[in-house]
């Protein structure tokens, strides 16, 4: 097993624990790993449709690329983490998941998802900086931060913005065991995106936390299916 593998293992058996004894959930180790698959799935795709989609839809742009790309990547993929870790707050408060407070949650989320990074400086002051702004310049402050962080983020359709963090909150009610709020956090991307439901696979219906479909990319869209049925 890897160092990072036996860390991961070992960040989830300490939130199922903390969740357990602060929430007092028999599901807690259920939740948590439905909660961290589904957020690392999401954020691997963001990353794949900011960089991998954009090329193969758009070539690659000399003045766009990165000088340092490993680096890039990191901070890319830090940057959605953060932004995932206050829509799962929301998320979580507005749909009464957990009676908890609000900084136990907090920093439950960061142990899950950040482990030791958390307690950089920078971490603690962007995610308070997400966590001030009201939704939708919430939305806008990140797809802006992104933009600056990984330029190539630039060329991908507006839609993808107001898709993705309804995406996390999906994957946050997925997580609690609540289908009915999923189903309605899915119509609402719909009413975004109505070609979502013109796949001819997954039909834009719910699927796994940690799965996608092949044809249009659900649970969150190429952009090679957006442009061409938007």
């Amino acid at each position: 097993m890897s160092i990072a593998t036996e860390d991961r293992t070992r960040r989830r058996t300490d939130a199922a624990d903390a969740l357990t004894q602060q929430a007092g959930r028999s599901d807690a180790s259920a939740i948590v790993l439905r909660l961290d698959d589904g957020l690392s799935y999401l954020r691997n795709t963001l990353y794949t449709r900011i960089h991998t989609d954009v090329e193969r839809n758009f070539g690659e742009d000399s003045m766009l690329v990165p000088l340092s790309h490993d680096r890039t990547e990191q901070r890319t993929k830090g940057e959605i983490e953060l932004f995932m870790i206050s829509e799962v707050i929301d998320e979580a408060g507005e749909a009464s998941f957990l009676d908890v407070p609000a900084d136990w949650l907090r920093r439950w989320l960061m142990e899950l998802r950040l482990g030791d990074k958390q307690d950089r400086p920078l971490v603690a002051e962007r995610l308070e900086y997400y966590q001030a702004q009201e939704e939708k310049r919430r939305h806008l402050a990140f797809s802006t931060i992104l933009e600056r962080t990984f330029p190539e983020a630039r060329r991908v359709p507006l839609v993808l913005y107001k898709l993705f963090p309804l995406a996390v909150r999906v994957a946050t009610a997925v997580a609690f065991g609540d289908s009915l709020r999923a189903g309605e956090l899915r119509n609402r991307q719909l009413s975004i995106l109505p070609a979502i439901a013109d796949c001819r696979s997954c039909h834009g219906g719910l699927v796994d936390v940690d799965d996608s479909c092949r044809e249009c990319g659900n649970p969150l869209w190429t952009i090679r299916y957006m442009t061409e049925m938007d």
